[in-house]
């Protein structure tokens, strides 16, 4: 298949046209093309497609292929405009190429014509990577401008070759002080006093002898201060010169952070060792005792203690004290929070509690005087806080006044910080130590029953796989026969009705089978319509009693019905409740042998007034073992006689009945073997 080529062909010859899309098909294209002969189809063209290519004949009847050319002008169009023509002199040719043609040949010389499209294809495509190349330089230098001025960091640009300034952006002047203009004529050492270690800097990275393209270095502002930098250079060659791009943060503020950072390396360290001695301590008394052992080196001090809050008692407890001298305030002494509510209110704010005079306390409390008493001139409360809860406090009383200092209250600040997590953990600690002990003894009791319940759900796994045995099997039997009878039918159509008769039965049971399966997705989708009204029980029994008494008596079982001495009344789903009794019946005639008995009977409980009022099944089948009277009810479950036996079902007859019954707040309960060791009694209560 040839190269694709969409061609705008003007000439109001076809037999020309054809011409040129043959020669076009013979140089290897596949022309999509229209011919138009008009200015006004030209236009049309040109507004509704595409095009690869224009060609045009030089003279027409109506048009000319200069006034193609103004249109195809007009348009914008990057495309080749190709002239042929018969009649065209070399003077006209002139006129058209100057006029925005690209090429133009004779039609008894269209063997030129397949090059010279190839040709100009290609000068096209050059022309429009060109433009795409010029554009995308226009819009990288636009960037780079834009970035150069607008980035959040000072440049500059420094013609290395000649020893000065060539760009800088506003930044740069901010940080400096200077003017832009005022900028460019600095000379470099007017900025950086280490100007020559700068340069070698800069001579490194180019012969690539430092694997790092940063340094830090001070400059020098216009007032005379000065500021620390980072620079990080880029070289670009413009002629004979080497231009460096650099790149200036002021590193001010992190310079002042790493001197800060040394002065606190031994308030690290000492930090460091608390956490160590904290973490071998076994109780929050222990830790408190560990942290007061670093306190001690940190402020002098005649007495410590950390306090632990208790909202639900509004009370506080000394956790942990030391004390130089004998104390009021002794270990696991418990006090009344409204001592200190103001103090409790600051540091729940995670504000500390100064206090430099006993005599003269910015926020009084009602254990000032105790302390003063106890020796105590000074002191501070810091609070303990986790996740925002305030969970106790660190207090340090000296026997002098204005001890504490910014430094070392910073200190101690950082050591309750501590202190609080680890109590707070240590606490946790024990919960979920002895959670995890008693969890430990619910796990066990939960994987038995766990156990248990693996073991019920492989039962039902199997149950299910039975089921779904069964309803294949119940589907295929009237499936099959109903295909032997419409076989039967068409050989023998004297025996119409019989057949017919056959098929409508086994319809009939594919229709009970599905009901049944839907009856329950209904139940369990909350897809049916309820609808309680009150009724006479004995009526709806006597009803089914009358439905199903002749189909008893084909098995020879014997159907009774048994009404209570008072009327029955009850507030029920008619329908359901009738579908109840039509499982309960069809059950107890499949599994009654031959001359059985079955009696349904309506009654009042006369034992317990909360069942209300309801009905029984009974009859003296074989039964329903004990260890099955459960399971019964279950989805899929098919009782050891249904099994043993040629019986059909589906194990979804008594789980409809279930599921009716518990909407109706009421109660199914199996009594078998009912009598003789045989037989059984399925009791329904309607409350």
């Amino acid at each position: 298949m040839g190269t694709q080529l969409r061609v705008l062909i003007i000439e109001d010859s076809k037999d020309d046209a054809f011409f040129i899309v043959r020669e076009l098909r013979t140089g290897g294209y596949e022309p999509d093309f229209q011919v138009v002969d008009t200015a006004v189809n030209m236009q049309a063209a040109l507004d509704n497609e595409p095009w690869d290519l224009i060609i045009s004949d030089y003279r027409m009847q109506d048009f000319d292929g200069l006034e193609a050319l103004d249109i195809y002008h007009n348009a914008d169009l990057d495309i080749p405009f190709i002239l042929v023509s018969g009649t065209i002199g070399e003077e006209v040719a002139v006129i058209a190429m100057r006029s925005g043609a690209h090429d133009y040949l004779m039609k008894d010389n269209l063997i030129r014509l397949v090059p010279a499209v190839q040709r100009e294809l290609k000068e096209t495509e050059s022309r429009k990577a060109r433009r795409i190349a010029e554009r995308a330089l226009r819009s990288s230098e636009r960037k780079y401008r834009h970035l150069f001025q607008n980035a959040p960091s000072g440049i500059f640009e420094l013609d290395l070759t000649h020893n000065h300034f060539i760009s800088v952006n506003e930044i740069m002047c901010n940080y400096t002080g200077y003017t832009h203009n005022e900028f460019l004529h600095l000379h470099p050492p007017d900025l950086l006093p280490n100007h020559s270690e700068f340069m070698n800097f800069q001579q490194r990275i180019l012969k690539q002898v430092d694997p790092s393209d940063t340094a830090e270095y001070r400059i020098t502002r216009k007032d005379g201060s000065g500021f620390w930098a980072l620079f990080t250079s880029r070289f670009t060659q413009e002629g004979d010169s080497t231009i460096s791009t650099t790149v200036v943060h002021d590193i001010s503020k992190r310079k002042e952070i790493e001197n800060e950072l040394r002065r606190y390396s031994e308030r690290l360290k000492i930090l460091r060792d608390l956490d160590l001695a904290i973490l071998k301590a076994e109780s929050p008394r222990k830790i408190a005792e560990a942290a007061f052992e670093y306190i001690r080196e940190l402020i002098p001090h005649v007495q410590s203690n950390v306090i632990e809050f208790d909202y639900d008692e509004n009370v506080f407890q000394i956790l942990a004290s030391t004390r130089v001298n004998k104390s009021i305030f002794s270990q696991g002494m418990k006090l009344p929070l409204e001592l200190i509510t103001n103090l409790v209110d600051r540091l729940r704010q995670g504000e500390l509690h100064v206090v430099n005079d006993i005599d003269n306390p910015p926020l009084p409390n009602d254990l000032d005087a105790p302390l003063k008493t106890d020796g105590v001139l000074s002191y501070i409360s810091l609070p303990l806080i986790v996740q925002d809860e305030l969970i106790g406090a660190l207090n340090i009383g000296a026997n002098q006044k204005e001890v504490f200092t910014a430094e070392n209250i910073d200190m101690v600040y950082d050591i309750a910080n501590l202190l609080a997590v680890a109590i707070q953990q240590a606490q946790l600690f024990k919960r979920v130590h002895d959670y995890a002990v008693d969890l430990e003894l619910r796990v066990a009791e939960r994987t038995e029953d766990l156990q248990l319940a693996n073991e019920r759900l492989e039962a039902l796994s199997r149950v299910k796989d039975e089921f779904v045995s069964n309803v294949s099997h119940e589907l295929r039997t009237p499936i099959a026969n109903i295909k032997v009878q419409k076989e039967l039918f068409e050989k023998n159509k004297d025996e119409a009705g019989t057949y017919l008769d056959i098929m409508h039965r086994e319809i009939e049971r594919l229709e009970y089978l599905v009901e049944d399966l839907l009856s329950l997705s209904r139940l369990d989708q909350g897809g049916y319509l309820w609808n309680p009204i009150e009724f006479e029980l004995d009526s709806l029994c006597e009803e089914y009693v009358l439905d199903r008494i002749m189909l008893a008596a084909n098995r020879d079982v014997r159907l009774s019905f048994v009404p209570s001495p008072e009327k029955c009344i009850v507030r029920a789903d008619y329908d359901l409740l009738g579908q109840l009794i039509g499982i309960l019946l069809n059950n107890a005639i499949q599994y009654t042998q031959h001359g059985g008995e079955i009696a349904i009977q309506t009654q009042l409980s006369a034992e317990d007034a909360t069942l209300g009022k309801g009905f029984s099944v009974s009859d003296n089948g074989p039964g329903i073992p004990v260890d099955e009277q459960e399971q019964v009810f279950e989805r899929f479950y098919r009782g050891s006689a249904g099994r043993q036996s040629d019986i059909p079902g589906t194990g979804l007859g008594l789980a409809i009945a279930r599921e009716i019954i518990d909407r109706h707040n009421g109660r199914i309960e199996i009594k078998s073997p009912y009598m003789n060791n045989r037989g059984t009694r399925i009791e329904v209560w309607i409350p």
